[in-house]
């Protein structure tokens, strides 16, 4: 049987669906802090039966707060880490915009970027920081995850669970409205989700992977 798409608008918001799921995902890896504002995102995203999941976010967002609360050396590093990060994506950024400049500006002055201090900067010295500080903030929030006292472990594996139930519902959302998977791929920092497929594999500043949703026809299933 062909499942005829609805006509006029979409019965949710998709993107902002998407957004928290990403949120909830950063969560679980330690990058947000603002459980309160998953919340207000995911009521707002016009998806029924959210009950256990806003449960399970208000839960253990909170607790991992609390938990963050005494980890003070982590949380420094990874406020750096993020300064690196977007110091290196800029200077990656202005070295390219600086080619097309001189491209068609023949200004002599962004001849200064390519000089050697600011190619040292921008390809080595900050790409290499970040990386080598990412790795460690990885490898301690690891650790802290593999901690049977503390609560993490638990903390992470329930946020999957809330997070899996919101890709289930994304899906099925999807399914009646008739939306390609490939409109509604979104990033993650952890491929143990059910019902996607992987697009894109991490790369050297973007630590995550790229996935789309697995919608399948009512002819297939």
């Amino acid at each position: 049987m062909f499942f005829k798409r609805k006509k006029g608008r979409d019965s949710i918001n998709y993107e902002l669906l998407i957004d928290t799921i990403i949120k909830i995902d950063m969560l679980r890896d330690l990058k947000i802090t603002d459980p309160e504002k998953l919340e207000r995102m995911l009521l707002k995203t016009g998806v029924r039966g959210l009950r256990e999941e806003l449960r399970i976010i208000r839960r253990e967002g909170d607790r991992l707060v609390s938990i963050l609360v005494r980890e003070k050396g982590l949380m420094r590093r990874i406020k750096i880490a993020t300064i690196l990060k977007i110091l290196a994506i800029t200077g990656v950024l202005i070295l390219f915009g600086s080619v097309v400049l001189i491209e068609f500006t023949r200004l002599a002055i962004f001849t200064i970027v390519f000089s050697y201090p600011f190619l040292l900067l921008f390809l080595v010295i900050l790409p290499n920081a970040y990386l080598i500080l990412d790795y460690y903030v990885r490898t301690d929030i690891q650790a802290l995850k593999q901690k049977k006292r503390g609560g993490v472990k638990k903390c992470d594996e329930n946020l999957r669970r809330a997070n899996q139930g919101l890709i289930n519902k994304l899906i099925e959302y999807a399914k009646k409205d008739g939306k390609k998977p490939k409109d509604l791929r979104f990033k993650t920092w952890h491929i143990d989700y059910a019902n996607v497929r992987i697009v894109r594999k991490p790369w050297l500043l973007g630590k995550y992977w790229i996935v789309e949703p697995v919608i399948k026809s009512d002819e297939n299933e």
